[in-house]
Order: structure tokens, then C-alpha cells, then sequence
């Protein structure tokens, strides 16, 4: 029997010429799907669930599964059906096994208003609310993002660092001024002060941490090769248009000192004062927003404003900054907030600031659109 072959592509929207009854299996990328067909009625793993596709019921193709060998019983089609439909149907995500859509009379959609491209954090909230509870726990929803992510080739690839010196100064200058608001003129008289008052053993321990703290900011002013010390590792990469930043970061060793300076000295004035004394903010401060978590440059200091998070892999050693948190991002954001820092861009050729970077950015992204 001589016969066309036609293999849709992922976006491409059927319509079917006849109609069709088959079944829904309660399984995997189904489960959430069926749930709506079976409205209260309870299901278990492996019950199929019958359906009737209507003529011109409109489906887009978003999985397309084949393979060869082990694995090959599951091959099959993914389709999203939408909230108006011929059907009747509930909107939703739903597969059908090979043999199936081999039984299906469809003719292609032409679409010629083009669809507005799928954004990278829509693709992962929506990977989410299609997941399983266990998927959600464990994070392995995002495992589909992220692998489409990694194959994406890089454009633009560096480090972002900021001026250490600089830093050390700016810290000892302010560690300086809220101890002389307290009435102690020098670190050194903090340590005298403080001895008189703390346990041996535990003053022994703050002494150690403060001199090593101390010493490391010396070598950093003194003997640093350079100023500009690299916070993470950056990969700019464009999906559909959109330009996202990877984001991998690098040991801290200088800024824990440097944070562990201001931590022991604002421990010991605690001790020495009766009201409550504000700790000096690090850059520590502003890239770890929660103990030890990185927030990869999350930052706002707007009132009752959530602003865009990146979007964490799901061991959290990475991250991925989407266009729409360029604005509220310290690390791309070009608006000053008065945080005190200045970031810059290390490529191979030459450094950019955030603006400038925000400029090749967009002349990228024009230069791809066309």
C-alpha cells in the first residue's frame, strides 16, 4: 500500500479531518491531564481513560518520542489541547502511543500570525505545574530546561569581578567609623576592651579570627596582581531570541575574610554596648542573602517588591539569569542603587561595564533577529 510519510515537528498544530475515540493512559506526562477527565473519580497507575476527538479539534505537537530497542513500547506523541475545543475537552497536556496517531486524519494548521516565543522561566514554570509532587521535591523538573539550556552555544563568555582592594577599604573605613560611634577609637582597643569581658578560650578564638582575617586583607591590598578579583564565571547564550546568563561561581576565600573581619568585630562591640549595633554590610551581604546561599545578584531595595529571581539548577551550583530580571539583578541591573559596587564584565579582548554590557547584549540580539 503506497501512502505519504508525514512526521510533525514540535509547534506544529494539527487539525483533525474526522473523528476518533481512543483512550488516555493515567501515566507519566498524562497523569495531570487525566486527573481533569476523571473529574472525582479515583485512578491508579496504568487505568486508561476513554476520550472522543472531534473533528477539527485543533492539537499542538509538543513531544515527539521515537526511538529503537529498549524503550521503544512508550513511543508516542505529545499534545496540548487548548480550553476552546471541539471536543469538549478540558485544556491540557496528553500523550497517545505511536499506534495511535498512525490511525489519525489531520491536516497541517497554518499559522501565519507567528506564535510569541516560549520565554525560558515560562518554559520552567510550566514544567513545574506539569510535574509529579516527587518531581517537584527533587527538583528533576527542571532537568528538561536545563539540558536544553546546556546545548545552546555560547556567545559571549567571561568572568564578572569587582575591585577587592577597594572593598577591604571600604570595609575598614566602616568597621573604623562604628567603632569610633561607639566610643572606641581602633580595632585594637576593640580587641583590649573586649578581652576584659569574653571567656579566654573564647576570646583566643575571636583574636584568631580576626588576625587571620586582618592579615588576609593585608596581602590583598599589598601584594593583590590585580584589583579586580572574579565572583562568577558567566556564559551569555540567546534561546528563541532571548538572551539568558549563565552563572557559576567561584571560591570566596577573600570575601569570607573580609566578612568574618566585620563579623567579629561587630560580635565584640555587641558584647561591649548595651544597644544593639548594625553589622557593616559586604558584598558577602549582597550576594549570599541567606546565610551561605548564593542568590547569584538578587537584589532590590524597593518596599513590598518581589523581583525576578534567577533561576537555580537544581544541585544549586549554577544559575540562569533571564532577560526579564536584567532590571532587578545587581549584576546586570544599570540603575545605581547606591549598594557601593561596581561589577565589569572580563572578556578575552577587553572589560565592560554593566551598561556596556547591557549594550552588546542588545546589539547581539538585534544582530540575531535579522
Amino acid at each position: 500500500m503506497n501512502m505519504k510519510i508525514f512526521i510533525p515537528v514540535v509547534g506544529d498544530q494539527l487539525r483533525l479531518t474526522h473523528d476518533i475515540t481512543t483512550s488516555v493512559r493515567f501515566a507519566g506526562q498524562n497523569k495531570r491531564f487525566a486527573r481533569k477527565l476523571a473529574d472525582s473519580k479515583q485512578l491508579k497507575e496504568g487505568d486508561d481513560i476513554e476520550i472522543t476527538l472531534r473533528k477539527n479539534t485543533q492539537l499542538k505537537v509538543e513531544r515527539v518520542y521515537v526511538r529503537q530497542g529498549p524503550g521503544a513500547e512508550f513511543d508516542s506523541v505529545t499534545f496540548r489541547i487548548g480550553k476552546e475545543n471541539a471536543s469538549g475537552l478540558p485544556d491540557g497536556r496528553f500523550f497517545l502511543p505511536i499506534d495511535v496517531i498512525n490511525t489519525l486524519d489531520v491536516e497541517l494548521v497554518q499559522n501565519d500570525v507567528q506564535e510569541k516565543p516560549e520565554s525560558f522561566r515560562v518554559l520552567v514554570e510550566r514544567l513545574y505545574r506539569e510535574a509529579s509532587i516527587e518531581e517537584r521535591i527533587n527538583d528533576t523538573y527542571l532537568d528538561t530546561a536545563f539540558s536544553e539550556f546546556d546545548s545552546l552555544p555560547s556567545v559571549l563568555a567571561g568572568n564578572i569581578t569587582v575591585d577587592i582592594k577597594q572593598e577591604c577599604l571600604r570595609v575598614r573605613k566602616a568597621v573604623n567609623a562604628m567603632l569610633k560611634d561607639n566610643g572606641i577609637d581602633s580595632v585594637e582597643t576593640l580587641l583590649m576592651e573586649a578581652k576584659k569581658h569574653i571567656n579566654a578560650d573564647k576570646f583566643a578564638q575571636f583574636e584568631s579570627r580576626l588576625d587571620a582575617a586582618n592579615m588576609s586583607m593585608q596581602r590583598i591590598q599589598e601584594h593583590a596582581a590585580t584589583t579586580q578579583y572574579p565572583l562568577y564565571r558567566f556564559e551569555l547564550k540567546f534561546r528563541n531570541g532571548e538572551p539568558l546568563i549563565a552563572l557559576s561561581s567561584y571560591e570566596r576565600g577573600f570575601l569570607e575574610d573580609i566578612n568574618n573581619y566585620v563579623l567579629v568585630a561587630h560580635t565584640l562591640i555587641n558584647t561591649l554596648t548595651e544597644k544593639y549595633v548594625h553589622p557593616v554590610k559586604t558584598i558577602l551581604n549582597l550576594l549570599c542573602y541567606t546565610g551561605d546561599r548564593d542568590s547569584y545578584g538578587r537584589y532590590s531595595n524597593k518596599h513590598n517588591y518581589s523581583p525576578k529571581m534567577v533561576i537555580k539548577r537544581k544541585d544549586r551550583e549554577g544559575a540562569v539569569l533571564p532577560r526579564d530580571a536584567f532590571t532587578d539583578n545587581v549584576l546586570t541591573r544599570t540603575k545605581s542603587d547606591d549598594h557601593g559596587y561596581v561589577f565589569h564584565y572580563e572578556l578575552n579582548d577587553r572589560t565592560l561595564t554593566v551598561s556596556e554590557m547591557r549594550k552588546e547584549i542588545n546589539s547581539l540580539q538585534k544582530e540575531l533577529a535579522q
